[in-house]
Protein backbone atom coordinates (compact mmCIF):
# COMPACT_ATOMS: atom_id res chain seq x y z
CA UNK A 1 0.00 0.00 0.00
CA UNK A 2 1.23 3.46 -0.91
CA UNK A 3 1.32 5.90 1.82
CA UNK A 4 1.29 9.52 0.05
CA UNK A 5 3.30 12.09 2.19
CA UNK A 6 2.89 16.21 1.99
CA UNK A 7 5.53 18.72 2.68
CA UNK A 8 8.75 17.27 1.85
CA UNK A 9 9.58 19.90 -1.13
CA UNK A 10 13.03 21.16 -0.68
CA UNK A 11 16.65 19.43 0.81
CA UNK A 12 15.35 21.13 4.26
CA UNK A 13 11.90 19.69 4.44
CA UNK A 14 12.79 16.21 2.91
CA UNK A 15 11.67 12.55 4.12
CA UNK A 16 14.44 11.45 5.53
CA UNK A 17 15.83 7.37 5.68
CA UNK A 18 18.26 7.29 8.63
CA UNK A 19 19.45 3.62 7.49
CA UNK A 20 19.77 2.77 3.89
CA UNK A 21 22.23 0.76 2.12
CA UNK A 22 25.60 2.37 0.77
CA UNK A 23 27.55 -0.40 -1.43
CA UNK A 24 27.80 -3.78 -0.17
CA UNK A 25 28.37 -3.11 3.28
CA UNK A 26 28.16 0.23 4.00
CA UNK A 27 25.08 2.17 5.25
CA UNK A 28 24.12 5.27 4.92
CA UNK A 29 21.29 8.50 5.06
CA UNK A 30 19.23 9.16 2.34
CA UNK A 31 16.67 11.88 2.19
CA UNK A 32 13.57 12.51 -0.47
CA UNK A 33 11.59 15.73 -1.68
CA UNK A 34 9.61 16.45 -4.53
CA UNK A 35 9.99 19.91 -6.29
CA UNK A 36 7.49 21.63 -8.24
CA UNK A 37 8.26 24.32 -10.99
CA UNK A 38 5.24 25.97 -12.43
CA UNK A 39 5.23 25.57 -16.94
CA UNK A 40 8.33 22.71 -16.09
CA UNK A 41 6.19 19.92 -13.45
CA UNK A 42 7.26 17.82 -10.80
CA UNK A 43 10.51 15.89 -10.35
CA UNK A 44 11.81 13.93 -7.62
CA UNK A 45 14.92 14.36 -5.54
CA UNK A 46 17.09 12.23 -3.58
CA UNK A 47 20.60 12.31 -1.56
CA UNK A 48 22.88 10.17 0.17
CA UNK A 49 24.96 10.98 2.96
CA UNK A 50 28.29 9.94 2.78
CA UNK A 51 29.85 6.89 5.17
CA UNK A 52 33.24 6.60 3.82
CA UNK A 53 34.21 11.03 4.60
CA UNK A 54 34.39 11.62 8.55
CA UNK A 55 31.19 13.28 9.62
CA UNK A 56 29.21 11.70 6.95
CA UNK A 57 28.51 14.82 4.44
CA UNK A 58 25.81 14.92 1.51
CA UNK A 59 26.42 14.03 -1.21
CA UNK A 60 25.54 15.89 -4.41
CA UNK A 61 21.79 15.56 -5.07
CA UNK A 62 20.61 13.72 -7.78
CA UNK A 63 16.86 14.45 -9.74
CA UNK A 64 14.61 12.81 -11.57
CA UNK A 65 13.46 14.38 -15.59
CA UNK A 66 10.24 16.52 -14.98
CA UNK A 67 6.64 15.13 -15.04
CA UNK A 68 3.75 17.53 -16.16
CA UNK A 69 0.65 15.98 -14.27
CA UNK A 70 -0.38 15.87 -10.09
CA UNK A 71 2.46 14.10 -8.77
CA UNK A 72 3.37 12.97 -4.75
CA UNK A 73 5.96 11.36 -2.73
CA UNK A 74 4.97 7.85 -1.35
CA UNK A 75 6.05 5.80 0.28
CA UNK A 76 5.51 1.98 0.12
CA UNK A 77 4.33 0.79 3.18
CA UNK A 78 5.22 -2.86 2.77
CA UNK A 79 8.88 -2.63 2.12
CA UNK A 80 9.46 1.49 2.69
CA UNK A 81 10.83 2.13 -0.96
CA UNK A 82 9.56 5.78 -1.53
CA UNK A 83 9.24 7.33 -4.93
CA UNK A 84 7.23 9.65 -7.02
CA UNK A 85 3.67 8.99 -8.57
CA UNK A 86 3.09 11.08 -11.27
CA UNK A 87 -0.66 11.08 -12.96
CA UNK A 88 0.72 12.35 -16.44
CA UNK A 89 -1.67 15.06 -17.85
CA UNK A 90 -1.22 12.82 -21.41
CA UNK A 91 -2.87 9.59 -19.98
CA UNK A 92 -5.38 11.10 -16.95
CA UNK A 93 -8.99 11.14 -17.50
CA UNK A 94 -11.12 14.09 -16.40
CA UNK A 95 -12.89 11.43 -13.64
CA UNK A 96 -9.49 10.40 -12.34
CA UNK A 97 -8.04 14.11 -12.45
CA UNK A 98 -11.26 15.19 -10.25
CA UNK A 99 -10.62 12.10 -7.55
CA UNK A 100 -6.77 13.50 -7.29
CA UNK A 101 -8.43 16.96 -6.88
CA UNK A 102 -11.02 15.71 -4.23
CA UNK A 103 -9.30 13.34 -2.36
CA UNK A 104 -5.55 14.22 -2.36
CA UNK A 105 -5.54 17.78 -3.47
CA UNK A 106 -4.48 19.41 -0.14
CA UNK A 107 -0.97 16.91 -0.75
CA UNK A 108 -0.58 19.32 -3.90
CA UNK A 109 1.37 22.16 -4.12
CA UNK A 110 -1.46 25.29 -3.54
CA UNK A 111 0.28 27.30 -6.83
CA UNK A 112 -0.62 23.95 -8.88
CA UNK A 113 -4.13 23.34 -7.87
CA UNK A 114 -5.84 25.88 -10.73
CA UNK A 115 -3.34 24.18 -13.30
CA UNK A 116 -5.36 20.84 -12.12
CA UNK A 117 -8.48 22.38 -12.23
CA UNK A 118 -8.43 23.94 -15.95
CA UNK A 119 -7.20 20.22 -16.91
CA UNK A 120 -10.37 18.98 -15.46
CA UNK A 121 -12.63 21.49 -17.21
CA UNK A 122 -10.49 20.86 -20.65
CA UNK A 123 -10.48 17.08 -20.72
CA UNK A 124 -14.53 17.57 -20.03
CA UNK A 125 -14.44 19.57 -22.99
CA UNK A 126 -12.68 17.81 -25.10
CA UNK A 127 -14.12 14.54 -24.52
CA UNK A 128 -17.65 16.27 -25.70
CA UNK A 129 -16.63 17.28 -28.66
CA UNK A 130 -14.90 14.08 -29.54
CA UNK A 131 -18.30 12.75 -28.77
CA UNK A 132 -19.80 15.20 -31.75
CA UNK A 133 -17.60 13.57 -33.89
CA UNK A 134 -14.59 16.17 -34.43
CA UNK A 135 -11.45 14.99 -35.29
CA UNK A 136 -9.42 14.34 -31.97
CA UNK A 137 -6.24 16.94 -32.37
CA UNK A 138 -8.62 19.53 -33.95
CA UNK A 139 -11.11 19.01 -30.17
CA UNK A 140 -7.95 19.34 -28.59
CA UNK A 141 -7.08 22.71 -29.86
CA UNK A 142 -10.89 23.56 -29.75
CA UNK A 143 -11.48 22.35 -26.20
CA UNK A 144 -8.07 25.04 -25.02
CA UNK A 145 -9.53 27.82 -26.85
CA UNK A 146 -13.31 27.40 -25.46
CA UNK A 147 -11.96 27.03 -22.03
CA UNK A 148 -9.83 30.00 -22.35
CA UNK A 149 -12.59 31.97 -23.41
CA UNK A 150 -14.97 31.00 -20.46
CA UNK A 151 -12.38 31.97 -18.23
CA UNK A 152 -11.91 35.11 -19.75
CA UNK A 153 -15.92 35.73 -19.25
CA UNK A 154 -16.01 34.50 -15.77
CA UNK A 155 -13.13 36.69 -14.70
CA UNK A 156 -15.31 39.99 -16.35
CA UNK A 157 -13.24 40.15 -19.64
CA UNK A 158 -16.53 41.80 -21.14
CA UNK A 159 -16.18 44.83 -18.67
CA UNK A 160 -12.45 45.35 -19.50
CA UNK A 161 -13.39 44.96 -23.41
CA UNK A 162 -15.91 47.74 -22.77
CA UNK A 163 -13.72 49.92 -21.07
CA UNK A 164 -11.30 49.56 -23.84
CA UNK A 165 -13.54 50.68 -26.42
CA UNK A 166 -15.11 53.34 -24.37
CA UNK A 167 -12.13 55.59 -23.34
CA UNK A 168 -11.15 54.82 -26.86
CA UNK A 169 -13.98 56.38 -27.94
CA UNK A 170 -14.82 54.97 -30.49
CA UNK A 171 -17.32 56.89 -32.79
CA UNK A 172 -18.38 53.98 -35.49
CA UNK A 173 -19.75 51.61 -32.61
CA UNK A 174 -22.68 53.99 -31.29
CA UNK A 175 -23.90 50.36 -29.68
CA UNK A 176 -20.97 49.85 -28.31
CA UNK A 177 -22.29 48.76 -25.05
CA UNK A 178 -25.22 46.50 -26.18
CA UNK A 179 -22.71 44.86 -28.75
CA UNK A 180 -20.47 43.88 -26.31
CA UNK A 181 -22.97 42.80 -23.48
CA UNK A 182 -25.13 40.71 -25.43
CA UNK A 183 -23.39 39.15 -28.08
CA UNK A 184 -22.63 35.50 -28.32
CA UNK A 185 -18.75 34.35 -27.52
CA UNK A 186 -18.31 33.83 -31.75
CA UNK A 187 -19.77 37.14 -32.47
CA UNK A 188 -17.81 39.11 -29.39
CA UNK A 189 -14.68 36.66 -31.09
CA UNK A 190 -15.38 38.09 -34.50
CA UNK A 191 -15.67 41.58 -33.16
CA UNK A 192 -12.13 41.83 -31.44
CA UNK A 193 -11.20 40.32 -34.87
CA UNK A 194 -11.58 43.29 -36.76
CA UNK A 195 -9.35 45.37 -34.47
CA UNK A 196 -6.54 42.99 -34.51
CA UNK A 197 -7.59 41.61 -30.61
CA UNK A 198 -7.89 38.08 -29.10
CA UNK A 199 -9.49 37.40 -25.49
CA UNK A 200 -5.99 37.22 -24.29
CA UNK A 201 -5.63 40.51 -24.46
CA UNK A 202 -8.49 41.26 -21.66
CA UNK A 203 -7.14 38.44 -19.63
CA UNK A 204 -5.22 39.60 -16.54
CA UNK A 205 -3.34 35.84 -16.40
CA UNK A 206 -4.02 33.59 -18.95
Amino acid sequence: MIEYLKGHTSAESAFTVDDYPYGFRLRCKIRYWLEYQPKKGFRMWSQTTNPKRAGHPWNKPKASTYTWGPSFLGIDSENGHVNSHCFDFHYLTESKASDLLINYGHLLPVEFIPELERFIVVKREYTRLLATGMEFQIAGREAVRRTLIASCLKQGVRQRILTHFLYRSIAEHTNINKLISSSTIGELEDYLATFGLTFKDFKDEI
